[in-house]
């Protein structure tokens, strides 16, 4: 079966569960293109850590003057942090950015579904796990999809999106997602077959630059 891609915007307000290195570094991805985001940890230690490793990973590019120190003001106060799920209701994505555990990972994913909106965008940056299982922590597995940031996300300018077997979210929300992230970046999209163990059927790469040409945005069953 082919369903064919629709129009849809880009979330506006987004969310990360983890605030470990990733988890820092992928808020930092999502302030950078100006959305706002919610970075939640359970653990207060670790997410202070979080925020002071965004704060020195911030002044470290003024120093080095990618930003201007504005910027990184204006950023910076695009991150808000937080310790329970709460107040992920409101986003209309959320990337789960914890270590590789099948287990924690579908705990995350359980509170995820009991928390956030209908409609909303659940995503796990894993990168070996199988996506079809962490989605069925959930009620919406339809809504899962994988975003596999590369590390550093807030300095690897690649994204990787997958589809779980049962998402009916269009490519071309995906599509938005990224494009917006890479800002005025030359990015290229490609739908390329992905492991059986890795559980979704299709992978979208955005990069800056690559040779292939772009398929039509369509998903296939």
């Amino acid at each position: 079966m082919t369903r064919r891609a629709q129009s849809a915007e880009a979330p506006r307000v987004l969310g990360v569960a983890g605030a470990g290195t990733m988890g820092s570094g992928i808020a930092m991805v999502f302030a950078n293109a100006g959305v706002p985001v919610m970075l939640k940890d359970s653990d207060q230690a670790a997410l202070e850590r979080g925020l002071s490793n965004i704060q020195k990973n911030y002044a470290n590019s003024a120093k080095r003057g990618r930003f201007t120190p504005d910027f990184v003001e204006q950023r910076l106060k695009l991150i808000q942090p937080a310790l329970s799920y709460d107040p992920l209701a409101s986003v209309d994505m959320v990337v789960e950015a914890v270590f590789e555990n099948m287990a924690l990972k579908k705990e995350i994913f359980a509170e995820l579904n009991r928390v956030c909106k209908p409609g909303a965008i659940l995503a796990t940056n894993t990168s070996s796990l199988n996506i079809d299982e962490i989605a069925s922590a959930t009620s919406r597995p339809q809504s899962v999809i994988g975003t596999h940031f590369f590390s550093p996300a807030n300095v690897m300018r690649l994204l990787e999106i997958v589809r779980e077997r049962q998402s009916t979210i269009i490519f071309v929300n995906n599509r938005r997602i990224a494009e917006r992230l890479a800002g005025n970046l030359e990015t290229h999209v490609e739908c390329v077959p992905r492991p059986r163990h890795w559980g979704g059927s299709f992978e979208l790469r955005h990069r800056r630059k690559c040779c292939c040409s772009i398929p039509a945005l369509t998903a296939r069953e």
